[in-house]
């Protein structure tokens, strides 16, 4: 057999998305609200731990050493990419393979053009990346379609679809692109949390992680994160098998042989990797997952390491030497010295061989050590030797400078490793009298809870001549850490918050883009505190200044942002709730619903997020953000026309967005590929259903043929819209006339009956018979009514001679169903009734025109869904 490989090589990674995210929801369908969120808290923190493994080096070799220990999560992880391998390799793919990008070495063999300059290559180099992710995505989204044309062929898989689906949006918004991380949602790179978990994730990983970047350092400061484009390449034990399994072929070959097998096996590689990691994520447990995430590790970057890499990237040191630059550039400045001589040993003559020396003797220079720098300095530039003034002003440094001692600490802040961070700086601030080294010191104090430390080092840092904005954030931390201490808000506590709110007034941005300064480190401490009444008062006093000083006219507006921001949803909605009477405009007004919308939107609740964007409206009919929460609430509750209706009103002020015009297709699909039956609350309702898509199922699981018999599912689906209109609509009408005394008489046996002259009419004609219709309603039996009479009903109601069809038809308009509506739904049921009766006459239907022939049923359907749901 000759494999397909192409759809395992190049898509391996979405076949696996889709299966974790399948049983991601799959495990949610049935669950209770609060163990969604518990589900769903841990589907993000699989993520978190996703992201720093991507993105951290030393985070990789962690988990690499935790894999390598555990056979037993090696062999399921084989046995998960056979089996994907299974489901793919034999799906029809005619797209040529996607070639790698160029080596770096390659690259520089352009120099040889004698028309050649650095702004071609880089020009012709983004032009060649801006292809590939073009390309890339189109084939990932034709990919992605026969995975969901697959998955209509077969039983149960509404929730495959829907998956693979939002991969499809996920693909055309950019938020993926294969095993790399989104540029766009770096926490969260692939998950499809539905949009009410979203911001509770990230409220999560706020409250309960050490996962948060620099706790308190001020941005611009030498102790801001920097940001390190590089990544440890590591292979799965089990990956040469795999290859030699899949392909006939591995990596572990005679280097002359490697270059077209790393052409064609790059992606498998990678993708094979990321299911190793995530596969080793999700075997913990929630405590096993925060432990890690919050664990302090050793990182060395060994010359086992670098051969890795190395032998990984066909024996290029060039990618070697571009690793040791971004080190260097992160200001890793023993971790760039080390890549930067491993490549330099590997290194022929060149460029760059030429540079590396130079670079490291500029790393020894920033070390404070003199000796290796004039050694490397030496090596770069022979001519030195001959000239010591040229040796670019190298001194005798003792002890280290102060740089190195703060870009020391910062690898070990990022390495989470805050005891060691904190010992460097005890260390820099003997020989150095820095303010900035104080206030970080009082910040690692303060994350170690040691409170009367970081106050005495905050003030220390505040006594020198700083910039007010670091003179403000000490100040609000100050009073932060004496109220907590203290438990109570002392007048000290008082005069270090107006100072610091009257400081903002004295920045050169406006004071709203100020305020974080301010708010930043409120959040970040007051989010911790056990008593919430201490945290309340702190924050009331604080807005109470801020409206004082004029800062902000509405600071209980700006405060309950940034608590949503942050996923902190219950004190979000409060100071919103308070900003509400201190809204000075109706857009003001507006734009605090909206909010309001958007928070209980995150909640889960529905219901009441309509509520605040319907107000957000009133007030301002033409909010964007209003009509999207409104697309969004609808969506959730699987309300496809309502979302439609309401994207028509954003596409009218906003033409030409193209995200409003994509989302409107997306939710077309979905309206057309699944049954709302979500918004249903009967069980045998959904069962019936349920049914109707097994029964579509069923044929297509023999073997292929040229015609299909529609009319059974079509009679199901049928069967599902009247149960659905009597439970909905009639049940209700029948009761309250079998239990009103003027239409009804009781018989001996004590059964209700309908009195003669409303049901037969009476003899004297004044009184016209009951329309058939109606009696069907109303007899002893319970019945639903047909399709077909749905469609007559508004007419068989303008009998209004006979008082029992007046009392229906009162009835009807009182539960919201008047005429109009009425004809609406009877139109709907006609033409579903139309296309039943069609079906269950004709057996000649191609696969093609199934499928056809039950979007329109399923979209007709959804909308007797919607109309029933909004009236109830």
């Amino acid at each position: 057999m000759e494999y397909n490989v192409s759809p395992i090589r190049d898509f391996l990674w979405e076949s696996y998305e889709v299966l974790k995210n399948c049983e991601y929801y799959n495990s949610l369908s049935d669950c209770k609200e609060n163990e969604k969120r518990e589900r769903s808290l841990d589907h993000a923190l699989d993520n978190l731990l996703l992201a720093r493994s991507k993105r951290d080096p030393g985070f990789n070799l962690y988990i690499r050493e935790k894999y390598y220990a555990n056979p037993v999560l090696q062999e399921r992880v084989r046995l998960t990419v056979l089996d994907l391998f299974s489901k793919t390799s034999s799906l029809s793919y005619d797209i040529d393979p996607l070639k790698p990008r160029p080596h770096l070495l390659e690259i520089e063999k352009w120099e040889g053009d004698p028309h050649w300059d650095q702004n071609k290559l880089q020009s012709e180099y983004r032009n060649y990346l801006a292809t590939r992710l073009a390309s890339e995505e189109k084939r990932k989204l034709e990919y992605l379609q026969v995975m969901l044309d697959d998955a209509e062929n077969r039983m149960d898989t509404a929730v495959e679809k829907l998956v693979i689906r939002q991969a499809m949006v996920d693909h055309g918004t950019g938020k993926y692109f294969g095993s790399l991380l989104s540029t766009k949602n770096p926490l969260f790179p692939y998950a499809e949390s539905p949009e009410q978990y979203y911001i509770q994730e990230i409220g999560y990983g706020f409250r309960n992680l050490k996962f948060r970047g620099l706790y308190f350092g001020m941005d611009g400061s030498r102790f801001e994160r920097p940001q390190l484009m590089a990544c440890i390449v590591w292979q799965d034990p089990s990956a040469n098998d795999l290859e030699k399994l899949l392909f006939g072929k591995s990596m572990d070959v005679p280097p002359e042989e490697k270059v077209c097998i790393q052409d064609e096996l790059w992606k498998f590689i990678a993708d094979l990797n990321t299911i190793s990691v995530y596969e080793w994520i999700v075997s913990l447990s929630r405590e096993e997952k925060r432990a890690t995430l919050n664990a302090d590790y050793p990182f060395k970057l060994t010359d086992q390491v670098l051969e890795e890499i190395y032998q990984y990237d066909n024996k290029s040191a060039e990618s070697i030497a571009g690793l040791a630059t971004n080190l260097m550039m992160g200001k890793y400045y023993e971790y760039g010295i080390n890549a930067a001589k491993y490549a330099y040993k590997k290194l022929n003559k060149g460029k760059t061989k030429k540079f590396l020396p130079e670079a490291i003797s500029r790393c020894y220079k920033e070390l404070g050590d003199k000796k290796n720098a004039e050694q490397w300095l030496q090596t770069a530039h022979p001519e030195v030797r001959r000239n010591q003034n040229q040796a670019i002003g190298l001194k005798d440094i003792h002890p280290p400078t102060l740089e190195y001692y703060c870009e020391m600490a910062r690898a070990f802040h990022l390495q989470f490793q805050y005891d060691e961070e904190l010992n460097l700086l005890l260390e820099a601030e003997k020989h150095y009298d820095d303010l900035e080294v104080r206030q970080e010191i009082g910040t690692l104090y303060q994350h170690k809870r040691e409170y009367g430390l970081a106050i005495s080092y905050y003030e220390a840092a505040i006594a020198g001549k700083r910039l007010n904005h670091d003179r403000i954030f000490c100040q609000i931390v100050i009073a932060l850490l004496k109220t907590k201490c203290d438990t109570c808000i002392s007048d000290e506590t008082i005069e270090l918050i107006r100072r610091a709110v009257q400081g903002i007034l004295q920045e050169t941005v406006s004071p709203t883009e100020s305020l974080s300064i301010l708010t930043r480190p409120i959040i970040f401490e007051i989010g911790f505190w056990d008593n919430e009444k201490l945290a309340l008062e702190f924050l009331q006093f604080t807005v109470e200044v801020l409206r004082e000083t004029g800062v902000t006219p509405n600071p209980e507006f700006y405060f309950g942002r940034i608590f949503t921001e942050h996923g902190i949803l219950k004190d979000a909605r409060y100071w919103f709730e308070q900003a509400l009477p201190h809204a000075a405009t109706a857009s003001e007004r507006a734009a605090i619903y909206q909010q309001l919308g958007h928070v209980y939107l995150a909640d889960g609740d529905n219901r009441q997020a309509r509520i605040y964007f319907t107000k957000a409206l009133q007030d301002d009919p033409d909010s964007e953000k209003a009509h999207l929460g409104l697309v969004f609430c609808y969506i959730n509750e699987m309300e496809y026309d309502s979302a439609l209706n309401e994207l028509v009103q954003l596409q009218k002020m906003s033409p030409q967005n193209s995200k409003y015009i994509e989302l409107a297709e997306n939710i077309k699909a979905l309206n057309s590929g699944v049954i709302g039956v979500k918004r249903i609350s009967s069980i045998p309702i959904k069962k019936i259903f349920a049914t109707g898509d097994w029964l579509l199922m069923e044929v297509f699981k023999g073997e292929e043929r040229g015609e299909y018999d529609l009319g059974p599912v079509l009679v199901q689906y049928g069967k599902g819209t009247e149960r659905l209109l009597y439970e909905n609509v009639l049940k209700n009408i029948r009761q309250a006339v079998r239990n009103d005394s003027e239409f009804i008489q009781i018989k001996e046996n004590g059964e209700t009956t309908i009195i003669k002259k409303y049901w037969k009419g009476d003899k004297n004609g004044n009184i016209p018979q009951l329309p058939n219709a109606l009696k069907g309603i109303l007899g002893i039996k319970e019945k639903t009514l047909a399709l077909g009479q749905w469609g007559r009903l508004e007419e068989d109601l303008k009998a209004y001679d006979n008082p029992l069809v007046k009392k229906i038809s009162n009835l009807l308009e009182e539960s919201g169903y008047g005429p109009e509506l009425l004809n609406k739904i009877g139109g709907l049921c006609a033409d579903l009734a139309n296309d039943r009766n069609g079906a269950a006459h004709s057996t000649f239907y191609t696969r093609e025109d199934v499928m056809k022939k039950r979007e329109e049923i399923v979209a007709i359907v959804n909308y007797i869904i919607d109309i029933v749901v909004k009236s109830a």
